[in-house]
């Protein structure tokens, strides 16, 4: 994971950052995409995600078929991050009441 003090104009990134501010739109086109103001401890950045629906416990029909205990290679290859910031994600996931363990899954709790 790149720092924000880091990132350039044009640069594609992926990694975990707090959002401090979201806003959805909607390109030319009609495609949807989400304009953010992303932070680390050094500094803030504005930001797209040009596939806000994109790669979440969502594409997995509500439930991750692991955990934050998965292989390393797994969390790799199907989140694009390392175990560390899956189990970070997980936490804040598992803190913020949006997500539960049981039975070595992770399952999207029904708002």
């Amino acid at each position: 994971m790149k720092y924000i003090n880091e990132l350039r104009e044009g640069s594609r990134m992926s990694g975990i950052y707090l959002c401090r501010h979201r806003q959805a739109a909607v390109t030319k086109n009609g495609k949807p995409y989400e304009n953010v103001i992303l932070q680390d401890r050094t500094g803030t950045i504005d930001a797209k995600i040009w596939e806000p629906n994109s790669q979440g416990i969502d594409e997995f029909d509500g439930v991750l078929p692991f955990t934050d205990q998965a292989n390393p290679q797994v969390i790799l290859r199907e989140f694009g991050m390392s175990k560390n910031a899956f189990k970070r994600a997980v936490g804040h996931l598992l803190k913020e009441g949006k997500i539960e363990i049981r039975e070595r899954k992770i399952y999207l709790k029904e708002e």
